[in-house]
């Protein structure tokens, strides 16, 4: 079936869906690549490819590559919360295996599949089963962001913790500043959670990548600044 990474992150609100059209970018000049937003909430029950907010941003990200990236979304919930509560709140119950079989018949023959979750890896799906067990089903090395600021630290170790105890394949972390580093501790802050993580992953840090202000998905020249921040992992 290829090769690929699934992208998780740390937290909701991390930068996993700006990794992953990134990504995306890099991966299409190199062979038949799909990108897969396992399950998206927040759709608002609009219908349609635009009413996935992920998919809406990678198609900009992947706007000007040739040949351009398959994107799919197989499961669709409106509220903007947790896929289990999304799924209850609209009266469904999301059928794990039915997602994993729909990804498995869209990646067969591609070189590159790129699939993100939904929040952290620890996040409910179906009763127990969370995106650890989808990640688990896919077979594929994940990526984990982490949003370079406080905290970072315990929240990248407890990620790890939680992949490695379950067996899976680890391609490395990426770090990413959503926000402006504002004064000396902070810059400092962010260089230690850098060392820190590296040497208490132990893992490899394969990216980082820096706080772009006015970032906007509709111009290339900002996706390519992305992209040259993750020439390591990709």
């Amino acid at each position: 079936m290829g090769e690929g990474f699934f992208v998780t992150g740390t937290d909701t609100g991390v930068g996993k869906s700006v990794v992953a059209g990134t990504l995306l970018r890099r991966l299409a000049r190199r062979g038949r690549t799909l990108g897969v937003k396992a399950v998206q909430t927040g759709c608002g029950g609009c219908g349609g490819e635009g009413a996935v907010p992920d998919l809406a941003l990678w198609e900009k990200a992947v706007a000007d590559c040739r040949p351009r990236p398959e994107l799919f979304c197989p499961c669709r919930l409106e509220a903007p919360c947790s896929p289990h509560l999304a799924a209850r709140l609209q009266g469904i119950e999301i059928d794990l295996e039915s997602l994993v079989r729909q990804i498995g018949e869209r990646r067969g023959g591609r070189d590159w599949t790129v699939v993100e979750g939904a929040g952290g890896l620890l996040v409910p799906i179906q009763g127990p089963k969370t995106m650890l067990d989808l990640a688990r089903m896919l077979k594929l090395p994940i990526l984990l962001v982490a949003d370079n600021r406080l905290g970072a630290i315990n929240h990248t170790l407890l990620s790890l913790a939680a992949i490695r105890g379950a067996g899976l394949e680890l391609a490395g972390v990426v770090l990413n500043n959503t926000t402006a580093a504002i004064g000396d501790l902070e810059k400092t802050i962010r260089a230690e959670n850098a060392e820190a993580i590296r040497g208490l992953g132990p893992v490899d840090i394969l990216a980082e990548i820096p706080f772009l202000p006015d970032f906007s998905p509709g111009r290339n020249g900002d996706w390519r600044c992305r992209e040259e921040a993750l020439g390591g992992v990709a």
